[in-house]
């Protein structure tokens, strides 16, 4: 059975890791069926012999793996295990969109520009979408791109949500430029009907927080909101059902699990168009996608005129349309054969 190492920042850490930690999580899980896999990481909450954590005893071990898989592009993890002489895919999970680029930029840029000049044709890269892959093209010189899209996990509430009589719209994710919740603090500055908004999210970017805290203490009487720091992650399903519209005019998701947890538990999107796969809400009535340079009165009228959806009738378009988008079984196999055309090389 051939060995795989996947070096990543967090693994099953609880409080840390995002969207980008449950995708390495359901990535070992699926895959472990046919290869041996290992992980390395800075933190994690689980104790099994086949997972550990960053010492230079590790390093000895390293020469047993036929492949590194390396789960950032940005991660001084990623950089630190450029050195060694192993088969190597770079994933780097987004971060190479344009929306992800404008935090930390000149950091980002300068890294850039070393690895284009040290590893130009050097590396393979996992991309999950077609449109990863232009913006790795775009953004570096691969040695080859192989699309597979992200491992997921279709599981749908069986709890039903709550009925509210005030609309309850929630804003769940880190709290930086990229997830763009100033954009919604100005679209509901703008709102005359009665709404609770709730944020959750960790700080990624405290002058931007700062920023949109002072949005919020000028929005209106009738937008009665709260922050309320950051949630486990085990605590995120039951929260969507308390919840009528999750507002997210996110600048760029590689793949947006937080959408698929909305989603799962029957919390309809308001959603930016053009920046995550999730493009097509409007057609199967859970939601709508805007423009992020749309007119702010298009998504002004759009909460003005929301209606919740809780019948049996509308929770099943729920369904319908994870159902009809993800093909799980598909998208394991095209993981695999990832890992097959890898170790072709």
């Amino acid at each position: 059975m051939k060995r795989i190492l996947v070096v990543t920042k967090h693994y099953k850490d609880n409080e840390s890791g995002g969207g980008a930690q449950k995708s390495i999580e359901l990535l070992v899980s699926k895959l472990s069926e046919r290869f041996h896999i290992e992980v390395l990481c800075k933190s994690t909450k689980e104790s099994v012999e086949w997972v550990h954590k960053l010492s230079f005893s590790f390093f000895k071990k390293i020469k047993s793996f036929d492949i590194i898989y390396l789960n950032s592009f940005f991660s001084p993890l990623t950089i630190l295990f450029l050195c060694f002489n192993k088969v190597k895919i770079i994933s780097p999970k987004g971060e190479l969109f344009d929306g992800a680029l404008k935090s930390k930029t000149l950091k980002k840029q300068i890294w850039l520009k070393i690895f284009n000049t040290l590893f130009k044709g050097k590396f393979i890269f996992h991309a999950t979408s077609l449109d990863e892959k232009k913006s790795i093209e775009k953004k570096t010189y691969p040695k080859r791109i192989i699309i597979a899209p992200d491992i997921i996990e279709l599981n749908l509430s069986k709890e039903k949500p709550s009925e509210n009589k005030t609309l309850k719209v929630v804003h769940i994710s880190r709290i930086d430029q990229k997830k763009n919740l100033l954009f919604c603090i100005n679209i509901l500055s703008n709102v005359k009907r009665q709404i609770c908004f709730d944020i959750y999210g960790d700080i990624g970017d405290k002058k931007y927080f700062d920023k949109c805290m002072s949005g919020l203490r000028k929005l209106p009487a009738n937008i009665n909101w709260n922050y309320l720091g950051q949630l486990k992650p085990n605590q995120v399903n039951n929260t969507f059902l308390e919840y009528d519209l999750f507002f997210f005019p996110t600048l760029g998701e590689n793949f947006g699990y937080v959408i698929l947890e909305s989603l799962s538990n029957y919390c309809s999107l308001l959603l930016s168009k053009g920046t995550t796969i999730f493009d097509d809400l409007d057609k199967y009535d859970i939601g709508s996608n805007l423009k992020l340079n749309e007119k702010p009165l298009k998504w002004v009228n759009y909460i003005e005129n929301f209606n919740s959806i809780k019948g049996d009738k509308d929770l099943l378009k729920f369904k319908n349309y994870l159902y009809n988008k993800f093909n799980v079984s598909k998208i394991i196999q095209s993981n695999n054969n990832l890992i097959n055309e890898v170790l072709k090389q």
